[in-house]
């Protein structure tokens, strides 16, 4: 049998479009930032100094990298996610790049009925938030591999939906 294909070529050919003027744009931006010197060391110090920054998912990867690079800025960092025991090497950590203070507040944010009482627990310590980094979204495709049942498939999607979107 023959395959007959359902895209016309002017749906490709805008597609091709668009994804040519994000290119552009990602481009244009790239420069600007690096012709501007937007995040080096000083600009960072300059506006980071003493803000207040809540890194979410800050006890591993990206997270704790930036956290360092903020403490290096002399930011007053709330550090979460759900290792205790990672976020206090963090802290320490932190504290040795120059932060001026570091919290934890540790939270699962899969679990969305305690969102809330997470922003409650943080607005205790610091009343304002001046930088919030939201670094503890997660995603794997391994899991959809190994379940045996649809359902767990389908709680796994759930699960990651939520710390994802909501």
């Amino acid at each position: 049998k023959a395959v007959v294909s359902t895209q016309s070529t002017g749906d490709l050919g805008m597609g091709l479009k668009v994804a040519g003027l994000v290119v552009l744009l990602i481009s244009i931006g790239v420069y600007y930032l690096a012709q501007n010197d937007v995040f080096s060391d000083e600009v960072l110090k300059d506006s980071l100094r003493d803000k207040v920054v809540v890194i979410c998912g800050a006890s591993s990867g990206i997270g704790e990298v930036t956290a360092y690079k903020y403490a290096g800025a002399g930011a007053k960092l709330v550090l979460s996610a759900r290792s205790l025991d990672k976020l206090q090497t963090v802290k320490n950590n932190a504290l040795e790049h120059g932060a001026k203070s570091v919290d934890i507040v540790t939270q699962d944010f899969s679990k969305i009925e305690e969102i809330e009482e997470y922003r409650e627990r943080v607005l205790a310590i610091h009343p304002t938030v001046d930088v919030l980094l939201l670094n503890h979204a997660a995603i794997s495709i391994a899991p959809w591999l190994s379940f045996p049942s649809r359902k767990q498939a389908s709680e796994y999607t759930l699960r990651t939906y939520n710390i994802n979107v909501l």
